[in-house]
């Protein structure tokens, strides 16, 4: 399901919910949230980690009175995912760092150095049936004289299995029949069959990139690239080309 939102995200407003199993609209109302959030179970307590400003990161414990910060490991982070017991945090480059909580004092260290494609201009983390995935998206993009401004768009995405031996990144085109969902909030993946309108070993994409240069009509809505990406046959289906500002968000759905 997929959430869009106007664009004062400061306030309590109608977010728009595209259906991709009914393929019709339903609205409802929510906080919307700038940071990625993320929240984990550690030793019996729930944690919450963010990303804020793209490169700085954060963690909230029960009994907290403000969030901790964390020294980055890199200038930009890419995401952020909790597997295995454990938050891990992935650079621009593909490198992915583990950071240990348990401790007075966060601890990050390096887990797997750069061994994916270097031209993944967005990258995300996701766990697929106890593996983890590091998914890779290749935008390009066309400059519009009429507006003046750089059109981005999907040309297409790469997934890599992580080797929790060599703990090196292992290409694949193969999803075991699961949906992938990345965009602007955590990525998440289901088997396709428990949901029969969803496409499986595809990637459901929302373009997360270049918001301030969209040019947007008398309602506010802009051109968008939000679309599934077929992993084996490497095609592109459209599913809106129209959507609001800021990036609307994908809805993780509970069986």
């Amino acid at each position: 399901m997929l959430a869009e939102y106007p664009y004062h995200p400061h306030e309590k407003q109608t977010r728009t919910l595209y259906s991709t199993t009914d393929k019709r609209v339903l609205n409802f109302k929510a906080i919307v949230h700038h940071d990625k959030i993320i929240c984990g179970s550690s030793h019996g307590c729930y944690v919450a980690f963010a990303i804020y400003h793209h490169h700085n990161l954060a963690y909230f414990k029960p009994g907290d009175n403000t969030w901790t910060s964390i020294p980055r490991p890199c200038f930009f982070i890419a995401d952020v995912i909790y597997y295995r017991d454990q938050f891990y945090v992935l650079d621009c480059a593909g490198r992915v760092f583990a950071c240990d909580l348990n401790r007075p004092h966060a601890n990050v260290s390096i887990v797997t150095e750069i061994n994916t494609p270097r031209y993944g201009h967005r990258r995300y983390l996701v766990e697929l049936s106890g593996d983890l995935l590091q998914v890779c998206a290749h935008v390009e993009h066309v400059y519009d004289k009429s507006y003046g401004i750089h059109k981005f768009f999907t040309a297409g995405f790469d997934a890599f299995k992580l080797d929790p031996v060599g703990l090196k990144w292992i290409e694949t085109d193969n999803l075991d029949g699961h949906a992938l969902f990345v965009g602007d909030n955590h990525a998440f993946s289901f088997l396709a069959s428990d949901f029969p309108e969803c496409k499986p070993n595809a990637i459901y994409y929302i373009d997360d990139y270049g918001e301030e240069s969209r040019e947007r009509d008398r309602d506010g809505f802009a051109d968008r690239d939000i679309a599934v990406f077929d992993l084996a046959d490497r095609t592109i289906e459209s599913i809106l080309s129209k959507a609001s500002i800021p990036s609307p968000i994908w809805v993780e759905p509970t069986l």
